[in-house]
């Protein structure tokens, strides 16, 4: 079952997640912006609201795709960064950076998206703008009532055209091994299309238990790059100030597979054990 974005959550993509926030009164308004570089028949459209942009984070380039379940309770999927806050891991949704895509009808923060099935909604989060409107189809109502249809049309024309993604050929010639640790749960490496770094490691904790960690599970992912020299490579994270985690591992001749330990610092204490993955 996929989480529900407005239940507590614990380490795991498949909890449930509580969004905090700010009990401050928020002034909202949706603006419209000139930009050379979108077409002529259309307006961009942003909105500005701080609930919107979590600046206490770093840029993220994480896309996340919302979409009701049978009750309408929102869902997510996507690569999502977890964050540490008072003992349990959090997810990251409002981060500069990242983008988000709309799937049938949610409300979020006095916001009501309304996204197309085979055209959906799609935002940006701009830390200088707001939530920058990127493509897609459907409406957004605001929290004064104002429902704005999008895309905001000037003439009935061509589709806003949206950059090409650079990263996705090479995402396609990148490859990954699935590995299974002893004690811990189990990961996912990917390296690019060069065979020479690891640019992504995917976490899924089952039952970790070291230090002030307890039975904890859930997922969490990263992303960076990580040299692999003569086969052998070291990836080191540290997804809160009291966790840290750190992969040891070689390749085999052929890179069919791979073996190394692991070990986490929770705290100060110590835990590690092996792992191994084709």
């Amino acid at each position: 079952m996929k989480p529900n974005l407005f239940l507590p959550v614990i380490l795991s993509l498949c909890a449930c997640v509580e969004l905090h926030l700010s009990a401050q009164t928020q002034s909202t308004r949706a603006a419209t912006q000139e930009n050379k570089n979108e077409p002529a028949s259309f307006e961009p459209f942003v909105i500005t609201d701080d609930r919107l942009i979590d600046r206490a984070f770093a840029h993220n380039e994480a896309k996340i795709r919302f979409y009701p379940d049978e009750d309408g309770a929102v869902q997510f999927e996507g690569n999502v960064t977890m964050s540490m806050k008072d003992g349990n891991f959090e997810p990251v949704f409002w981060a500069d950076g990242i983008q988000h895509t709309w799937v049938g009808k949610l409300n979020i923060m006095g916001y009501a998206f309304d996204g197309d099935q085979n055209d959906p909604l799609q935002f940006k989060i701009d830390k200088n703008r707001g939530y920058v409107y990127l493509k897609g189809k459907g409406t957004v109502t605001l929290p004064n009532k104002e429902t704005v249809v999008l895309p905001k049309t000037k003439a009935a024309s061509t589709p806003i055209s949206q950059p090409a993604d650079s990263s996705a050929h090479a995402a396609s010639n990148s490859r990954s091994w699935k590995a299974i640790a002893i004690n811990f749960g189990s990961f996912e490496l990917t390296a690019d299309s060069t065979g020479q770094t690891i640019t992504r490691v995917a976490f899924q904790f089952q039952k970790l238990s070291c230090g002030t960690l307890q039975e904890v599970s859930g997922g969490v992912t990263v992303t960076g790059e990580w040299p692999i020299t003569n086969r052998e490579f070291s990836v080191t994270i540290s997804p809160s100030p009291s966790l840290k985690i750190t992969l040891n591992g070689r390749f085999s001749h052929n890179s069919q597979s791979a073996a190394g330990t692991w070990k986490a610092n929770a705290d100060g204490t110590i835990c590690s054990g092996n792992w191994v993955a084709k």
